[in-house]
């Protein structure tokens, strides 16, 4: 009797769950579940030093499915270090100069520009360069890879590409599985084993190489996040980016919290990335840390982002480039579905760096 009322507790606790799972997933709840990433030829993870790479000399494709829509699929290469970058470099050898960035350095839903500037004007310049930029990186990411560059190649200067977003992500060691790479969260990784893929906010599913359109469509529609496990993540993500946000502020003058707040998209920026940016200067030098702001939508910066690239300059006299002031991109230079840059757009970005005199001087040997 005490088993039929304890299968009769367990069934009526699980039912209501399982019926509200089926809504959701009906309803295409939550919102943005809609978008899904896929990755093939290889797995994203963190490196023992902390940055983020693929495996070593990978085919790899990467696509975005936005509802029933292929919003971009592109192709590109890993090098000896699992890097989107040429050429492959041997221990011992000294760089010239490391590039840092997030996915608009890394060419996401294009193609990967940087690897093109190596290959053709960089290696023209015979300078010997690395590119650790990959989708997702923030300024704690780029500490550690250019922790990295200068410990094990002794670079001699460092230029970053970044965007507003960049500054407001708290670094996360990225880890996989057979199924999906995703960012860790620890012991959790392990008690979910494969759940991970359907469960965690931002995930890369593992798909096979050369499938056609139809076929990774069909299989998103089995992984595209909707339901109540993944909507029981977002409140928690929520909680959570809400108390990040309220550390961030500790310490900050109440004048000055007030503008931030009027003025910054996003808040104010937060002590973790000012003491990044401190620290690669220090290791670096001022004179060889190089800032480049890309531009991350259509038109010129308004006065939110001219305010927020103004504070970022000062955290430590960084010197620093608007590019997005001086080579807007337009609406058509982005994806349909996706808010990065398509093949055009990255093209755009990279004539401009290639023409701009700041940059070519600041990486003359």
């Amino acid at each position: 009797m005490k088993i039929v009322n304890l299968f009769l507790i367990i069934t009526s606790s699980l039912l209501p769950i399982f019926i509200s799972d089926l809504i959701l997933k009906n309803l295409r709840l939550p919102k943005d579940s809609n978008r899904l990433m896929l990755l093939a030829g290889s797995s994203l993870y963190s490196s023992a030093e902390g940055f983020r790479r693929y495996e070593s000399n990978k085919n790899i494709e990467q696509f975005a499915i936005y509802d029933k829509y292929v919003a971009y699929r592109y192709s590109y290469k890993s090098n000896n270090l699992g890097l989107v970058s040429y050429p492959d470099i041997n221990k011992g050898v000294e760089l010239d100069l490391i590039i840092n960035g997030d996915s608009f350095s890394e060419g996401q839903g294009g193609f990967p520009w940087v690897v093109e500037w190596q290959k053709k004007e960089l290696k023209k310049k015979n300078l010997l360069s690395l590119n650790y930029a990959i989708a997702g990186n923030g300024f704690g990411d780029f500490l550690r890879a250019s922790i990295n560059a200068s410990n094990f190649y002794n670079a001699k200067k460092n230029i970053i590409f970044f965007i507003e977003h960049d500054a407001y992500r708290p670094y996360q060691k990225m880890s996989k599985n057979n199924y999906c790479s995703f960012y860790s969260n620890g012991i959790l990784d392990k008690i979910l084993g494969s759940l991970t893929c359907k469960t965690y906010g931002i995930v890369w599913h593992h798909v096979g190489l050369n499938k056609s359109d139809s076929a990774i469509l069909n299989n998103s529609k089995y992984l595209q996040q909707y339901g109540v496990l993944p909507s029981i993540n977002k409140v928690i993500k929520k909680f959570k980016n809400f108390y990040d946000k309220k550390n961030n502020e500790i310490g900050e003058s109440n004048t000055e919290l007030e503008n931030l707040k009027t003025e910054l998209r996003y808040g104010p920026i937060p002590s973790k990335t000012k003491l990044a940016i401190k620290e690669i200067n220090k290791i670096y030098g001022n004179k060889n840390v190089l800032f480049v702001q890309l531009p991350d939508t259509e038109g010129k910066p308004g006065k939110n982002a001219r305010f927020f690239t103004k504070l970022l300059s000062e955290v430590d006299n960084n010197d620093l480039i608007n590019l997005w002031e001086i080579c807007p991109l337009d609406k058509s230079d982005f994806n349909k579905f996706d808010n990065h840059p398509n093949i055009n757009g990255y093209k755009k970005i990279k004539a401009c760096i290639v023409e701009n005199k700041k940059i070519n001087d600041f990486i003359k040997k």
